[in-house]
Formats: structure tokens, C-alpha cells, sequence
């Protein structure tokens, strides 16, 4: 799943939260890093990704260009189409251990959110 493996970034402010998520952005395809709290994680993406994830999982996508186009599989409210920026890709729900997200042009910051137990 997100945040498992490689480098986290971590903070409580908001000003390096976002310079973090666009430090993600610029690396995004050196590295996978990934922005942790304690309710989830995120994640910088571009191209094919398959995501592990507990049932009822919040699943936020967040386009960070103008020229997002994503299609997703095992979301509650499927995506397939242009992702402008807005709310169309927030608080959606994993239905199942794995979710598909197809980002076929731009990047997209994905963020999990983990379901409270």
C-alpha cells in the first residue's frame, strides 16, 4: 500500500505539507515518496499504479496539472475521464484489497485514507 516502502515526509504544518507534495511532484518519477499521518498517506503519481487497501478506505485523487485524464477501477464512483481540479475526486471508497488508477496524462496526488477501526 502507500507510505510502506521508501522515503516519508513528515510535518504538522501546512506550508511544508504542500512544498512536500510538490517536492513529490518534481521526484515523483525518481522515487516514490510518500506524505504520512496519522489517518493516512500520500502519494505523487503518474501512469499505471495498483493500490492495496482495507475495504472502506477513503481514497482522495487531487489533480496537481490542468491535463489530468484517470480511469479508475474498485472505487465506489468510477472515474474515466478529464479530472479537473474541484472536488470530483474526493472522499470516494475503496470496494475492494485492490484499487486500479490509470493516470493517463498529468499527475495526480493520491491520497488513502485509512478506515477508522
Amino acid at each position: 500500500g502507500l507510505g510502506e516502502n521508501g522515503p516519508k515526509a513528515r510535518d504538522q504544518r501546512l506550508d511544508h505539507t504542500l512544498a512536500n507534495v510538490w517536492l513529490a511532484a518534481n521526484y515523483h518519477r525518481r522515487a516514490r515518496i510518500a506524505l504520512v499521518d496519522d489517518y493516512g498517506a500520500c502519494e505523487v503519481i503518474s501512469g499505471r499504479h495498483k493500490l492495496r487497501v482495507n475495504p472502506g478506505s477513503i481514497i482522495s485523487l487531487v489533480p496537481l496539472t490542468r491535463d489530468v485524464v484517470v480511469r479508475t477501477e474498485g472505487l465506489k464512483w468510477r472515474l474515466n475521464g478529464p479530472l479537473e481540479p474541484g472536488s470530483r475526486g474526493l472522499s470516494n471508497e475503496a470496494v475492494s484489497e485492490e484499487v486500479t488508477l490509470d493516470v493517463a496524462t498529468g499527475l495526480v496526488a493520491v491520497v488513502v485514507v485509512s478506515p477508522q477501526r
